[in-house]
């Protein structure tokens, strides 16, 4: 088999990097041939690999970001694990990239306010939401010269109260849904904290979130009797909603009207501290 050919074709066909695939093919190669008889079978064996994994599937291109934030894991209809991650591409826009599968367990694993270089990455057809999959490999972080909370100042996003929420909702687009690229900052102090653990079917996180805005607000009592303090609804991840109560902290996502309480509420992406509660924290 002319491996170098074979290798070449693939690349241009998977528009990966020929270099790429070779390095890939020889620590296929180190690894599997001692299953074979020769080379040619090892080698024989490793095409077919990498049609499925490379070749046979959506193009991906190579992508410089850094990551910002990401969503809780949820479960579709089909039983599939999907997240976003957020990133800063190099067009300084955030971008959120589709996990699915097994590769949303890379989140934890990923380093965020850090520089990632040429992860192979797929696009959707409307050109938005980029997508992740095992061949995107998160493996070398590089450090950048800035604190997450100056990075994210520098990105210019929206500062506003819970009182003005309403007013600076997160755009949507014409299929109706959020711009999840659309964030909002706001600061508060939190409420009753609660999450849920690694060994839970669904991962979820909430937190309510008040400030000196909503001083002179009143509970409002819902039509089903259901009694709605003032402040702001917050979900995220439970792996980023690990500060007490009655820390004050700045929240990142998008602004939205819950279809329940009729009040803005926030799909958080990334929290960072301000002051954290120690008061009765052991």
């Amino acid at each position: 088999m002319d491996i170098e050919s074979k290798i070449k074709e693939m690349s241009e066909r998977s528009k990966i990097p020929i270099e790429k695939l070779k390095e890939k093919w020889e620590q296929y190669f180190k690894h599997y041939r001692p299953d074979f008889d020769s080379d040619d079978a090892c080698n024989d064996y490793i095409m077919q690999i990498f049609l499925g994994k490379y070749v046979l599937r959506p193009p991906v291109k190579q992508y410089t970001f850094v990551p910002i934030g990401f969503s809780p894991i949820m479960t579709t209809k089909k039983g599939t694990k999907q997240s976003y991650l957020f990133i800063l591409d190099s067009d300084k826009k955030i971008r959120p990239i589709l996990m699915r599968g097994d590769v949303v367990y890379n989140l934890k694993k990923i380093s965020l306010f850090k520089l990632y270089k040429d992860v192979d990455l797929g696009e959707m057809p409307n050109g938005g939401d980029l997508t992740a999959d095992d061949r995107s490999e998160f493996l070398v972080p590089y450090e950048i010269e800035t604190t997450p909370q100056k990075f994210l100042e520098s990105l210019v996003i929206p500062r506003i109260t819970i009182k003005d929420a309403k007013n600076h909702l997160s755009h949507k687009g014409s299929d109706g849904y959020v711009d999840r690229s659309d964030w909002k900052c706001i600061r508060g102090v939190m409420k009753t904290p609660r999450y849920s653990q690694d060994n839970d079917d669904k991962q979820w996180g909430f937190l309510t979130l008040t400030d000196k805005s909503i001083l002179n607000d009143e509970p409002t009592i819902l039509p089903d009797g259901k009694i709605v303090q003032p402040g702001i609804d917050v979900s995220i991840s439970p792996w980023l909603n690990q500060y007490p109560a009655d820390s004050e902290v700045e929240v990142y996502g998008t602004l939205d009207i819950d279809s329940r309480s009729q009040k803005p509420a926030m799909r958080a992406y990334y929290i960072t501290p301000i002051h954290i509660a120690t008061l009765g924290v052991a």
